[in-house]
This record gives C-alpha cells, sequence and structure tokens, in this order.
C-alpha cells in the first residue's frame, strides 16, 4: 500500500517544475546593500597594532602569543619575533603576551601603535623536601 502511494504520488508531480530563477525583491536589494556598506564601514574602524616580543637578553620569542584581552584574537610571533595584531580603531584594547616558561604581561595600548614586549623567565618555585610517612 505504502509502495502503491508512493508511485502515484511521483507520477502526479512528475509534470510538475519549480522555477529555476531567484526571485527577488527591491526591500531586499536594498538591505543587502546596507549590510554591505555596514559591513565596510566597520572594516575602516579596524586597525594594526604591531611589535617584537624578545627574551630578557634580547633574543626573539619564536611563536610567543599576543591574544586581545575578551575576545579570540590572537596572532604568534615570527621568526624575527615581531607579530601584527588587527584591533578596534579609536579604542583602548588589552594585549596578553605569554611564552611557555616566562611570566605573562598585560599592556593597554591604542590602534596603529608599536608595542614591544620583553618577557622574563618564571621564577623557579623552591624544592620542598616531601616528607614521606612510609618507607618502601
Amino acid at each position: 500500500m505504502v509502495v502503491g502511494t508512493a508511485l502515484v504520488g511521483s507520477a502526479v508531480f512528475a509534470g510538475s517544475s519549480r522555477p529555476t530563477t531567484e526571485v527577488t525583491s527591491p526591500l531586499a536589494s536594498s538591505t543587502m546593500a546596507a549590510a554591505e556598506t555596514e559591513g565596510s564601514a566597520s572594516l575602516l574602524r579596524v586597525t594594526t597594532v604591531r611589535g617584537r616580543i624578545l627574551d630578557e637578553e634580547g633574543k626573539p620569542l619564536i611563536g610567543a602569543t599576543v591574544l586581545q584581552k575578551g575576545s579570540f584574537y590572537g596572532v604568534s610571533t615570527d621568526a624575527k619575533g615581531e607579530y601584527s595584531l588587527r584591533v578596534p580603531a579609536n579604542q583602548p584594547v588589552t594585549l596578553q603576551y605569554g611564552y611557555g616558561g616566562y611570566t605573562d604581561e598585560e599592556v593597554h595600548v591604542k590602534g596603529g601603535t608599536t608595542a614591544n614586549m620583553t618577557l622574563v623567565p618564571r621564577q623557579k618555585e623552591a624544592k620542598v623536601k616531601k616528607h614521606r610517612w612510609f618507607i618502601f
């Protein structure tokens, strides 16, 4: 019975065709144009922060990270320790600098500036001798 219904249904709709062209209204095209203009305007309000990340001896830290605090935007440094990160223009931004084995730093910058950073190694914690109550 189900097979018979499927065959009859396909025979009924076999002659029908769906339109192949997209129908647009003037309202939809003006909305799309406004969205494109708004998107390009937001691109104009972005600037770049550039800089270098060095260790305490002045050597570049390759692969150090620079993150924009409060967002998911970040970059890594290249072989020269240089980075460039796009940030919102005319707004103060907090950048977080990090590298394995070094203390993390935060700096407030404004877009279009150069922000160089020198990271120092973390202080090693003094080893505490553990007192064990059992003997093996």
